[in-house]
């Protein structure tokens, strides 16, 4: 007996269980929660595609964030090299 992806019979079988053991209320349930099962794991697969694009995202802003500050302090050495040569530092 079939229901969606479920096979009944597969279930009681596995337990070592005859297949007349188990009522047909009990292999609803079973086959309810087999789908639950199915709908949890695609869900988590995902959120697993949202975190990894949100790391790659993070190693990004992290890259241009680390540039950002590589260029703000060579601007700094630049003006304390020369604070009075101000106009030079502004044309670069």
């Amino acid at each position: 007996m079939h229901l969606g992806n479920f096979h009944f019979g597969a279930f009681p079988q596995c337990l070592g269980m005859p297949l007349g053991i188990l009522s047909f209320p009990l292999l609803l349930e079973y086959a309810a929660i087999n789908s639950m099962l199915d709908q949890i794991n695609s869900c988590l697969d995902h959120l697993e595609e949202k975190n990894d694009h949100l790391h790659i995202c993070l190693k990004e802003l992290l890259e241009s964030n680390r540039q950002t500050r590589l260029e703000f302090q060579q601007q700094n050495f630049l003006l304390q090299a020369d604070p009075g040569d101000k106009w030079t530092l502004t044309s670069l």
